[in-house]
């Protein structure tokens, strides 16, 4: 079996490399790979250089977009060049058996690749862009782009994915396509071996993300004012300044540590004990199931994508967004006996839900329900 997999628009190894997470995202192709003997290609936004990430892995070969089309800063110029590169690679993706997209942005391509070579075509997402675009405050053009690229997508993939319930049912009632054609798949994470609980820092915190609104930041410096636990937060972004000053005004101690590679990440989650995310909205998040996964005592908003992950007061903590109770949550339930319990019943239903394997395994019966039912 050989699946052509395209990235996220304007993604390529070498963002996934200076990003910290190609060891990370390969080993799930590798994983496919060796216990499925398939073979991947990555279309990708990048240009010859992409071909050294890639030296080491026997099955894995890679189509850098930039050696047929020019790359352009102008969005425009850029969309118009994609549109001629199906037509452009296609002699090479005679031998395919199936197109995967690693996220709806960029699906165009998918598409077009989809109507020349006549092979059935999975269309992934890690969350609904749509949503977001509002969410976010996109302009209108913005959001109308985003729905309807979404209602293009449904018509034309064969399998389309989501990794939420919540997305699942926001998209079979806002949409027009066939129904039996969208799944369920949620992100996956590594199981990682951790320190034991107990034996973890009580005054840290770790929290990870965009230093973006989404997140929320502005909230957890408040709840922390004046505290004796120092709070790392792994990510960079547009509002880093405003909130140092922020944490500096309130008294909150907090360390920005930037962008760090995935497995400095890990090492750092698993030797934290208490984990926070305060996001307005978010998709399935990867670094919540992390969070999960390490061991951490895991306190998240409640929203309707964490409340599918986290069970209230037995694999983790949510908790509402007003003033005062997070901190108060933080107060009862650090404290309480009942905290150890709740990170190792964590690492157990992130293990039997989320695991490499289990995840890896439906994609896999995915590739064969498309070869057995496409056109």
């Amino acid at each position: 079996m050989k699946i052509l997999v395209l990235f996220t628009y304007k993604n390529s190894l070498s963002t996934w490399k200076s990003s910290g997470i190609i060891n990370r995202e390969l080993s799930y192709y590798k994983n496919l790979s060796e216990n499925n003997s398939i073979e991947y290609t990555f279309l990708t936004f990048g240009d010859n250089s992409e071909h050294q990430y890639l030296k080491s892995y026997q099955n894995f070969s890679v189509i850098p977009i930039y050696e047929y089309i020019k790359k352009s800063d102008n969005s425009f110029k850029l969309f118009l060049r994609t549109l001629k590169l199906p037509f452009l690679i296609k002699e090479q993706l005679k031998d395919i058996s199936l197109i995967k997209t690693n996220q709806l942005n960029g699906s165009w391509i998918a598409i077009l690749l989809k109507l020349i070579t006549k092979k059935p075509l999975l269309i992934r997402t890690g969350y609904d862009a749509f949503i977001f675009s509002i969410k976010d405050k996109k302009s209108f053009f913005k959001k109308v782009l985003y729905y309807l690229l979404t209602q293009i997508s449904l018509i034309f993939s064969d399998l389309y994915t989501v990794t939420s319930k919540d997305d699942y049912e926001f998209i079979k009632k806002k949409y027009l396509f066939n129904k039996s054609k969208i799944k369920v798949r949620p992100n996956w994470v590594d199981i990682n071996q951790n320190m034991k609980y107990e034996n973890r820092d009580n005054l840290k915190i770790i929290t990870v993300g965009r230093l973006v609104m989404q997140k929320n930041y502005n909230y957890l410096i408040k709840e922390f004012s004046n505290s004796n636990h120092t709070i790392d937060i792994v990510g960079d972004g547009p509002e880093k300044i405003k909130l140092e000053n922020l944490a500096k005004t309130l008294n909150t101690k907090v360390n920005f540590l930037g962008n760090l590679p995935h497995k400095d990440l890990m090492n750092i989650l698993s030797s934290t004990k208490y984990f926070i995310s305060t996001s307005l909205y978010e998709g399935n998040s990867k670094v919540l199931l992390e969070a999960l996964a390490s061991g951490c005592l895991v306190f998240a908003t409640d929203i309707k994508n964490n409340s599918e992950i986290i069970t209230h007061e037995q694999t983790g903590i949510l908790f509402k967004l007003k003033e005062g109770e997070l901190v108060n949550s933080f107060n009862k339930y650090s404290k309480s006996d009942d905290s150890k319990d709740i990170s190792g019943n964590a690492i157990l239903h992130i293990s039997k839900n989320y695991s490499l394997s289990m995840v890896s395994s439906r994609e896999y019966s995915d590739y064969i329900w498309l070869l057995e039912n496409r056109n």
